[in-house]
């Protein structure tokens, strides 16, 4: 893709015979035609939510949710000249179970601009930026090595088990707070981009929703973190006879469709019909 294609020359001039392309001279005129009839289904946001996450049955809301955060917004200015932030944040907080492991899995895979990291196993840096002591083309010296919110530059960080170290929250933070990581050590003092959204997952601090307490009571985040989410769902898993069985059953249709027709990320959709 064009975001990671990097170039070294010793010397540039523009081309004056150059000629431009519209995006309707590379697509295909039958696929020009069907994203045009797409387009003017009132429906198309549901439609596309469910074909994004269609591993998972239900929560049609988490799913519109996730699904515009990366379409994200136009930029605007306040009167000051200061720019709004175009990144919607989302926090999934659930039951065991529920499948926020697979969607933040999903929605880093299908977009390559995107990343994914698990508190478990990652460090504040590894989420941030690290400056390490590495050989390069001109000699040993100090490199910074980018982690997962500077990767994620103009797309979508994906933390999984947000809540499972208190002290990494504050890198989560900082990055949230300026959507950029500041690094100085080593000699090296820069200020990377990180304007991504957040979309972060966790468990309810006793591992289960408590029936007697309310939602922010289980919650194990600090408020500032908390206050940066625009978006907050508690999915609970309520026992319920049917609509389990409908989940069993999708979840085998799901896995048959993969084993038969071997789809790497996407399946095929029918719209109509």
């Amino acid at each position: 893709l064009i975001f990671k294609i990097y170039i070294r020359s010793n010397s540039i001039s523009l081309n004056e015979s150059y000629q431009k392309i519209e995006v309707r001279d590379i697509l295909n005129p039958e696929l020009i035609e069907t994203l045009d009839e797409l387009g003017k289904k009132k429906n198309i946001v549901d439609i596309l939510s469910n074909y994004l996450i269609s591993q998972i049955k239900g929560y049609d809301i988490v799913k519109k949710a996730i699904f515009l955060q990366q379409i994200k917004g136009c930029i605007k200015f306040l009167p000051d000249g200061s720019p709004l932030r175009r990144d919607s944040h989302i926090l999934l907080i659930t039951d065991p179970g529920i499948g926020k492991s697979t969607m933040l899995r999903r929605i880093a895979r299908l977009f390559p601009q995107n990343s994914y990291a698990s508190v478990t196993t990652a460090t504040g840096g590894g989420l941030t930026a690290n400056v390490v002591r590495e050989s390069t083309e001109i000699g040993d010296g100090w490199v910074v090595k980018p982690g997962v919110f500077v990767k994620s530059n103009e797309g979508t960080a994906c933390i999984d088990e947000l809540t499972v170290d208190r002290n990494i929250m504050k890198y989560i933070l900082e990055a949230m707070e300026s959507q950029t990581i500041h690094v100085n050590k080593g000699g090296i003092n820069v200020k990377l981009p990180a304007k991504c959204a957040v979309l972060a997952a966790c468990n309810p601090k006793r591992g289960r929703f408590d029936s007697n307490l309310g939602i922010v009571e289980q919650i194990n985040i600090p408020s500032p973190l908390l206050s940066r989410f625009d978006l907050i769902f508690p999915l609970k898993d309520i026992p319920d006879r049917k609509r389990d069985e409908e989940i069993a059953e999708h979840i085998l249709d799901i896995h048959i469709e993969t084993a038969t027709k071997n789809y790497s990320v996407l399946k095929p959709i029918e719209i109509d019909g």
